[in-house]
């Protein structure tokens, strides 16, 4: 899944998208990502009028807003309090608040909410200070911020070979997309925005790939020479 294909090492450009192990030159479906509402999906929804609404509800502080958390169910459906379900699988966040709007607007005037997905994140693996699982506090976070969140790159990383993994969850080939951080370009670009559940590498240098296949012996090379050393210390305390 992080292999590179070779064409790309002669490429020299500060980005590039892979897609069925091809070289796609135009981007643009890339930049202009809008997450889609999945079922799971947790949508915190903030009343900012009518507030009467939220009555007995539990409400959150998350993601910036204080509101009520709604879990899409398999169907794709939210439940409403007061109005009932509202399918939202496969809107856009901005088409969801317009929808959640127009829903209640027949039982109140004028109503406004505001709405953050709360479960977008992304993993971060590879030649980073702290690899693991980062949260998405909104939808157009970048490479760059992730990174930033992860401790940053080490030492050891090819800051050519930074890669995003898209799509390996689902069923068809995933995408690749690599950057080069050295080109003010790459650090440019809107491809830098990430998708929920992409998965971040920051690839290793060749001398973090040997020191880490020694290391298992190094340890039991230490345990040898310490055992010779004792060894010759007591040959030499049994000499008359």
């Amino acid at each position: 899944m992080f292999n590179t294909p070779k064409s790309y090492y002669k490429q020299g450009k500060p980005f590039l998208h892979i897609k069925d192990d091809k070289i796609v030159e135009d981007s643009g479906s890339v930049a202009n990502y809008e997450h889609l509402i999945q079922p799971d999906d947790e949508i915190a929804v903030r009343f900012l009028n009518n507030l009467d609404i939220t009555e007995g509800l539990t409400m959150s502080n998350s993601g910036g807003i204080t509101g009520v958390i709604f879990l899409v169910n398999r169907e794709g459906d939210i439940d409403l309090p007061q109005v009932g379900k509202l399918k939202v699988v496969g809107l856009t966040k901005q088409q969801t608040k317009e929808a959640i709007e127009k829903k209640y607007s027949v039982q109140y005037r004028d109503p406004k909410v505001e709405i953050t997905i709360q479960n977008l994140s992304v993993s971060v693996q590879g030649e980073v200070k702290t690899p693991g699982v980062y949260k998405l506090e909104r939808e157009r976070t970048s490479l760059l911020e992730v990174l930033s969140a992860a401790g940053g790159i080490s030492q050891y990383s090819k800051k050519h070979l930074v890669k995003v993994v898209r799509g390996a969850g689902s069923r068809e080939k995933p995408e690749i997309l690599i950057f080069d951080l050295r080109q003010l370009d790459a650090i440019r670009t809107e491809d830098l925005y990430l998708r929920d559940k992409d998965i971040v590498y920051a690839v290793p240098r060749d001398i973090r790939v040997v020191a880490n296949a020694v290391a298992p012996y190094t340890s039991i090379l230490s345990i040898l020479s310490t055992v010779g050393t004792l060894t010759v210390v007591a040959l030499n305390l049994r000499r008359p």
